[in-house]
This record gives structure tokens, C-alpha cells and sequence, in this order.
């Protein structure tokens, strides 16, 4: 949640490429992603130089991905525990 908390004030992301917040910058398109060490510099340079539009894109996303339906789907996998 605080890629989602970043991307509602308009902060693009620079996340390692792996797990849940790869998938959010992936979807969203409003950051780059990194494997190794030595790309977070461009990544850097990346986000600095489309940081209009991956601000807009960031803003967009975070406005479709609510608290609403993030309680809504761990309500629902609670329910299907018990």
C-alpha cells in the first residue's frame, strides 16, 4: 500500500523487479523497475526525464485502486478461511 499512498500524490516509483510492487509499477506504468544494483541509476534517469507523465499515470492508478477494495478482498479471503 505504499506504492498505492505515493502514486495518490502524484510520485512515480523506482522499485526492485520482483513481487507486489513490480506488479503495480508494471500495471500502472508510472515508474521503472530495476534488477540489479547498478540500473536504479537509470531508472533514476528514467523517472526524472517522464516524470509529468508518469505523475498523471501515478495519480490515475492510485484513483481506481481504492481502500475500499483492498478491505473488500481481504474481507473476502477471511471469509473463505472460515
Amino acid at each position: 500500500m505504499p506504492l498505492l499512498e505515493g502514486f495518490s500524490f502524484g510520485r512515480p516509483s523506482i522499485v526492485r523487479g520482483q513481487g507486489g510492487m513490480l506488479e503495480q509499477v508494471e500495471q500502472s506504468g508510472a515508474g521503472c523497475c530495476f534488477q540489479a544494483p547498478n540500473e536504479i541509476a537509470g531508472c533514476v534517469e528514467v523517472v526524472t526525464e517522464n516524470w509529468e507523465e508518469f505523475s498523471k499515470r501515478a495519480k490515475e492508478f492510485a484513483s481506481i485502486h481504492t481502500w475500499r477494495d483492498t478491505f473488500r478482498v481481504y474481507a473476502y479471503l477471511f471469509q473463505s478461511l472460515v
